[in-house]
């Protein structure tokens, strides 16, 4: 009666046996069950040689890796070395975007966006290592809804002059301070 039986020993307790009679399958399974699980790990009952396995590579903790160029920032980018800011868009007291000229004038209840631009030791722009860092007086005339961001949003509050800055990366703006001349709410050709 033609049994075979095949044992992998690197999964123990994993016999293949094929039989043409299931009785005998039983009884040599039960036998190859013990003899799989004991014995030299060269060698099965059938006698067949089978390779010992592999050793298995394990993972080892490494540090990390140094940056690839230490005037780099922590997060990769560039640091800045100029910081220009200017006025990006001014909604008019509609809440619509209107037309603006840099010099003003500006009107109570108007909101204005400011915006920034970091340039590397190459020219190029950069958001070097963190966000721009904004300063404003007097709090009277108006107020910043956030003094570290990209584009600050202004609310004008009172007529009278409003100074803005920022520096990034410990760099002042090229421009200094942003002045913007507030004028009473009437005197704006746009009404509510």
């Amino acid at each position: 009666m033609p049994v075979t039986v095949r044992c992998d020993v690197r999964i123990r307790r994993r016999c293949v046996l094929k039989s043409q009679f299931p009785l005998v399958l039983v009884a040599v399974a039960s036998v190859s069950l013990l003899s799989c699980t004991g014995g030299d790990p060269e060698t099965t009952d059938t006698g067949v040689n089978v390779p010992p396995p592999a050793p298995v590579a394990t993972a080892t903790a490494t540090a990390a890796p140094p940056p690839a160029n230490p005037e780099l920032c922590a997060n990769g980018n560039w640091p800045t070395t100029s910081f220009d800011i200017k006025i990006y868009t001014v909604k008019g007291l509609n809440g619509e975007l209107r037309e603006f000229d840099a010099s003003g004038p500006f009107y109570v209840g108007e909101k204005v966006r400011f915006d920034s631009q970091g340039k590397d030791k190459f020219g190029r722009r950069t958001n070097g290592c963190g966000e721009p860092r904004w300063d404003w007086h007097e709090d009277a005339q108006g107020m910043l809804d956030s003094d570290k961001t990209w584009q600050p949003l202004a609310t004008l509050l009172a007529e009278g002059e409003f100074f803005v800055t920022a520096n990034h990366d410990h760099k002042p703006a090229r421009e200094g301070f942003l002045v913007l001349k507030i004028l009473p709410a009437a005197h704006s050709p746009i009404q509510r």
